[in-house]
């Protein structure tokens, strides 16, 4: 918008400069404007291009890596599955040393009712 303004400027001032300026005088510096304007926006489009191939490339190295990534998590899932299949009938520790004290103490109440002393 401000290159417009200024071209506006400039088409104004050639036209103050002259005494008698032609419509085809003004379109002509318009239409001179308009071409470097274009000239401009060319190479900006040029730089975008290049951008988007950069992002493209940035994007599949990005999907790739992901992929990967879910992979190896595929994996780690498909293992904590069969350990868990594995534990289900596995008792722990604590629970064992429970049991283990509880078959003690039955033992000792089952040999005082038969009369021995352990």
């Amino acid at each position: 918008m401000q290159k417009l303004k200024l071209l506006s400027n400039f088409v104004i001032i050639e036209i103050m400069k002259k005494d008698k300026t032609t419509i085809e005088d003004l379109a002509g510096m318009v239409q001179r404007g308009f071409e470097s304007v274009d000239k401009r926006f060319e190479s900006v489009d040029k730089r975008f291009e290049s951008v988007d191939k950069r992002f493209d490339l940035l994007t599949d190295n990005v999907n790739s890596r992901f992929d990967r990534v879910e992979s190896r998590l595929d994996a780690i899932e498909m293992e904590l599955i069969d350990i868990k299949k594995k534990l289900e009938n596995v008792i722990d520790r604590r629970e064992f040393e429970t049991l283990k004290e509880r078959v003690k103490n039955l033992e000792n109440r089952l040999a005082m009712a038969l009369g021995k002393k352990k």
